[in-house]
């Protein structure tokens, strides 16, 4: 982020304006979560609180950040970036003001970009924006929201993804697997942090389902279990980005969780998780 200001301030004195550097990069997704692991991208999106004359300089400005993320090294770009995550994805300027960003998720934000935003947190830029969109971030997530049409988008979005993947064996979108336990989460800090607070504090997965067995959002054995299974899973993903395990082993660890996961999801939504294979009695 400096070297892209420096950058732009050095190409377009005419527009810069080294007094007010109001830009900050937030993240999502693994990074948002605090979890990146080999061969994870960049979800990003760009916020500013910059005066509408200067909309198309923090535009480019957005765009150098970009470029210097994505350079080609000998072993390819230094990063993969996403950024459709932004309010309108692709449809949507690059960079976003708060307050703009602000209205989008209060009137037009689907669920999912809820979910999303449960693994945020700004990463970079301006201090004083990035504590004002950590700020938004938990008073978004703390509204009050109807539980069944919620509890249904994010049955409906779970089914969808799972119909394009194998129920049993895919570690991350596999029936029991990582996905459903975000799922969950998710949900948990949807539901309940209207009342609990404490749930839309942090991003990452861990934490939240602590302090969701704290405050008695969900059993401290669920918990747990969630906790544990969580990790393995995630564990055995890394293994494989660096090929140092093999289906065999993966479907092992499938097997060790995804029984108590499709069970606890269950008592949350009120339907069942299904797979083909037994993985015997939960533990």
């Amino acid at each position: 982020v400096r070297l892209a200001w420096e950058h732009m301030e050095r190409r377009y004195p005419d527009l810069a304006d080294t007094s007010n550097r109001a830009f900050a990069v937030v993240g999502y997704g693994k990074l948002g979560g605090i979890e990146m692991r080999p061969g994870s991208d960049l979800d990003l999106v760009f916020i500013h609180d910059l005066p509408e004359s200067r909309f198309h300089f923090v535009h480019r400005l957005a765009r150098k950040l970009l470029s210097l993320l994505t350079v080609q090294t000998y072993y390819g770009p230094l990063y993969e970036v996403d950024t459709r995550l932004r309010p309108s994805g692709n449809a949507g300027p690059l960079a976003n003001t708060l307050a703009g960003f602000e209205h989008y998720q209060q009137s037009d934000a689907l669920v999912w970009e809820h979910q999303s935003l449960v693994r945020s947190r700004a990463v970079a830029g301006d201090k004083e924006l990035c504590e004002r969109f950590n700020r938004l971030r938990i008073k978004l997530l703390c509204q009050k929201r109807e539980l069944a049409g919620l509890r249904h988008e994010i049955i409906t979005m779970r089914d969808r993804m799972s119909a394009h993947h194998d129920a049993d064996k895919d570690l991350k979108r596999g029936i029991g697997g990582i996905v459903d336990i975000e799922f969950m989460v998710q949900y948990l800090v949807l539901a309940h942090a209207h009342e609990v607070p404490q749930l839309a504090t942090y991003s990452d997965n861990i934490r939240i389902l602590e302090i969701a067995g704290d405050m008695h959002v969900l059993s401290r054995d669920d918990a747990d279990q969630l906790t544990w299974a969580y990790l393995a899973l995630r564990a055995q993903m890394h293994q494989r980005m660096m090929n140092l395990s093999d289906e065999h082993m993966d479907n092992k660890v499938m097997a060790s969780y995804q029984d108590t996961v499709s069970m606890i999801w269950e008592q949350l939504f009120g339907v069942p998780r299904i797979h083909s294979a037994s993985s015997g009695p939960r533990s």
